[in-house]
């Protein structure tokens, strides 16, 4: 039981990473103004929360790689080291620079703490409890993003925003747990060496899991992304108050998605589970597009919610089920990666549409793309699903 939360804890911390200097952004820019010209210490201080992201994307498959040919526990004691060692920067650095860089190396524990685990679950638990564990720690890790949030907050306004830094000690807490309680699988070692399969066998059955993922996220970041400013142009809502309650909801929604879907899987197949979280993002999206009324926009906001907290429980629990256990490190860096790479991707893609569209036709039009997916989701399997090959139990 300890283990399980302690693996609830190491998944708070990709929340951790940047919700928690998000809320203190506009005091770090206004401390370091002096070093250089205001609007490039503004762009700077933005980017203390995206460049983890952007480094953990590219150091995630290096770091699942490692993982299963060195062993995952070690790696992942490591991982969390470098997260609490460049995390806590902040509390003493007098150079916005100097965090920048740190936070920049704390990307590659992230990918560590966020790929490693996972892994870990396919290693210690099977079946049912396997299922559960890999709910509750999408569940969980979701609802840490309002908690953290909300922590910073009140750090920041009662102590200052260096304040907020002391979080990154979490990861140094929970290092000496990992070493006390999670061993290194020897059965994984003998797995390694007696598995010849290459990367396109092992991927083989389960490659389409990734262009969802893609997908779907980047899809539904673009909900986080442009709400803000569709309530403030649209809607002509001010108060940050009722701005941040249209994303804890979400997030509410979303972590409470997350922890139902081993109630769910017993419920439905794979392929219908894809189709309900498409609908739910569908029905989300298009309420918010197509009435511009603020409690609407919350009930939209919600149901989207649902539809994208049971994408990651899914996909990762696929993976697990159907691949060799010498290549689950690196299958699920590759989630890892693909839902940050496409966190990036959304602002890309989505921006130019906002501008041409106008927000209200953009969410439409990812509601419709999000219909189309659901129905065909409920199509006989035979027409277009690709068949897994299970080369691991579930």
């Amino acid at each position: 039981m300890l283990r399980i939360i302690i693996l609830i804890a190491l998944a708070a911390l990709g929340a951790l990473a940047s919700a928690a200097i998000d809320p203190v952004l506009p005091q770090i820019r206004d401390y370091f103004h002096q070093q250089g010209d205001p609007a490039a210490i503004e762009r700077l201080a933005k980017m203390l929360m995206g460049l983890p992201s952007l480094v953990c994307a590219f150091s995630a498959p290096f770091v699942g790689w490692l993982g299963d040919r060195f062993g995952r526990v070690r790696l992942l004691m490591g991982g969390l080291f470098i997260y609490g060692i460049t995390g806590t920067v902040g509390l003493y650095a007098e150079s916005i620079y100097w965090i920048l860089g740190a936070r920049a190396l704390m990307g590659v524990g992230v990918a560590a703490s966020m790929t490693l685990p996972i892994a870990l679950i396919g290693d210690y638990y099977a079946g049912d409890q396997r299922r559960r564990v890999i709910a509750l720690l999408a569940g969980m890790g979701t609802l840490a993003g309002f908690v953290v949030a909300m922590s910073a907050g009140g750090l920041g306004q009662y102590f200052g925003w260096r304040a907020v830094f002391a979080l990154y000690t979490l990861p140094l807490i929970l290092l000496v747990f990992v070493w006390r309680l999670f061993p290194e699988v020897e059965k994984l070692q003998m797995t390694q060496q007696q598995s010849q399969l290459t990367f396109k066998q092992a991927i083989q059955g389960i490659w389409y899991l990734y262009p969802i993922l893609l997908v779907t996220v980047t899809f539904f970041f673009a909900l986080i992304v442009h709400m803000p400013f569709y309530l403030n142009d649209h809607l002509h809502v001010m108060d940050p108050t009722k701005i941040a309650a249209v994303f804890a909801l979400s997030t509410l929604t979303g972590g409470l998605s997350a922890l139902s879907y081993s109630w769910l899987l017993k419920r439905l197949n794979q392929q219908q589970v894809f189709a309900v979280i498409f609908m739910f993002s569908a029905l989300g999206f298009g309420l918010c597009a197509l009435w511009p009324q603020y409690t609407v926009i919350i009930v939209g906001a919600a149901l989207a919610g649902i539809g994208m907290g049971l994408v990651t429980p899914h996909i990762n629990t696929l993976i697990l089920m159907s691949v060799d256990p010498a290549w689950r490190g690196r299958l699920i860096a590759g989630v890892t990666s693909t839902i940050f790479l496409s966190q990036f991707l959304s602002v890309a893609l989505t921006q130019p549409l906002t501008e041409i569209l106008g927000y209200p036709a953009t969410f439409g039009l990812i509601a419709m793309c999000f219909a189309a997916l659901s129905i065909v989701a409920w199509l006989p399997r035979q027409l277009w699903w690709p068949t897994a090959k299970s080369s691991a139990s579930l």
